[in-house]
């Protein structure tokens, strides 16, 4: 039986096409189709690709014919959309028989594109993600501050070898990532009615990040074993990491020797300066508490060496010495969203802790590295300076 459908999208529909593009793999048939499917006056585009399923939705007006749905190959409609002029774009989905793959017509002022569809068998929904929608307890944050929490956690993650935590509790929504490295906790005020925690990987995350806008209401839910993420705009629904994530608690140092408060635009520039030698050689920063109001920041490599005096205050013991890595330090550091940065020691063999004071609960641990014998120089700069005449 033949389906003949014509309808009038919006040239916005393009943002949808592309935000479907994201969740497909170029090279397999069935993840690198998206599914163009009408049900009344709305258009979903369906795409999956191994480690989620989304689904976009747009409200369209149908001018003749019935639901249908075609197989269209991803990049090739978005690239072509891309081309369009701008304006509304008048599309012709048709079939010759319900086995027919179909093609699509799309016609923009001045133009028309066809595509042959593509026989791949449209996914399912499965049963555990219509469970998830239905099911009460979601979180529910902003679109800015989900986007935040995946920008400040994400990174840290390295795709497909590290996970992103996702944990809700205490009207909290925490985004939890580490690399062996160094560990960062994020978190947002949420509407948490019932507290979970998944593990998952980065990429989808921040593929999610960029397909949700920052006005939009997001709402998330997890049956342990998989995550729904939704707006009125997407659903999106992605399974766990297989082996979890560890008990994060257990990696923040709780209690400080040494708590050194500075301003972040001044660690920033101490940084960026000791950085020229640190990641050309591939040395380690040399931080010193010096007295009660300053750090000397140094760092010594095969091409040269240099030393920063940081302006700062200081709670508890002079004098302890401690190394890390330029590159993680100016990472965390750069996370930071308050005008003041604590750095809290409490060994030199023992992982660094980085807050900000008066923001929000954000944590950055990072480990320490070794340091060789200090040179002469350094011995120098620990001395005093000299008062005012």
């Amino acid at each position: 039986m033949s389906t003949k459908t014509v309808l009038t999208v919006p040239a916005a529909f393009g943002r949808a096409v592309a935000a479907a593009r994201l969740f497909t793999e170029p090279g397999f048939l069935s993840l690198s189709a998206m599914w163009l499917t009408v049900k009344g006056n709305t258009a979903w585009l369906t795409s999956m690709d191994r480690d989620a399923t989304a689904l976009f939705r747009r409200p369209v007006k149908v001018l003749a014919g019935s639901d249908i749905t075609v197989a269209l190959n991803a990049a090739l409609l978005d690239d072509a959309w891309r081309a369009f002029p701008r304006g509304e774009v008048t599309v012709t989905l048709e079939k010759k028989a319900e086995e027919d793959a179909g093609s699509a017509k799309f016609t923009p002022v001045g133009m028309t594109f066809k595509m042959t569809g593509m026989d791949a068998e449209p996914p399912g929904f499965p049963t555990y993600g219509k469970a998830l929608r239905e099911a009460d307890g979601k979180a529910v944050l902003t679109g800015e501050d989900f986007q935040r929490l995946i920008k400040i956690a994400a990174p840290i993650a390295r795709d497909h070898l590290e996970v992103v935590l996702l944990e809700a509790e205490d009207g909290r929504l925490r985004a939890v990532a580490s690399d062996g490295y160094r560990l960062a906790v994020a978190s947002a005020d949420a509407e948490v009615p019932e507290a979970w925690r998944i593990a998952v990987y980065p990429t989808t995350l921040k593929k999610i990040a960029r397909v949700i806008g920052a006005n939009d209401e997001v709402r998330l839910t997890s049956d342990g074993d998989h995550l729904l993420v939704e707006t009125d705009e997407a659903i999106i629904l992605l399974g766990k990491y297989a082996y979890g994530f560890p008990d994060y608690r257990q990696v923040i140092p709780q209690g400080y020797r040494v708590r050194i408060t500075a301003s972040v635009d001044d660690l920033k520039q101490a940084l960026k300066q000791v950085a020229v030698i640190a990641k050309r050689d591939g040395a380690p920063v040399r931080l010193e508490v010096v007295d009660k109001t300053r750090c000397i920041l140094s760092v010594r490599g095969e091409t040269g060496e240099m030393q920063v005096t940081l302006p700062a205050t200081v709670e508890g013991e002079i004098g302890m010495v401690i190394g890390f890595s330029a590159a993680y330090m100016q990472d965390g550091v750069d996370r930071l969203d308050a005008p003041l940065a604590v750095i809290d020691l409490q060994e030199p063999t023992r992982p660094i802790l980085l807050t900000e004071m008066g923001g929000g609960d954000f944590k950055y641990v990072l480990m320490p590295m070794h340091l060789q014998e200090e040179t002469a120089e350094a011995e120098v700069a620990r001395q005093p300076e000299p008062a005012a005449a």
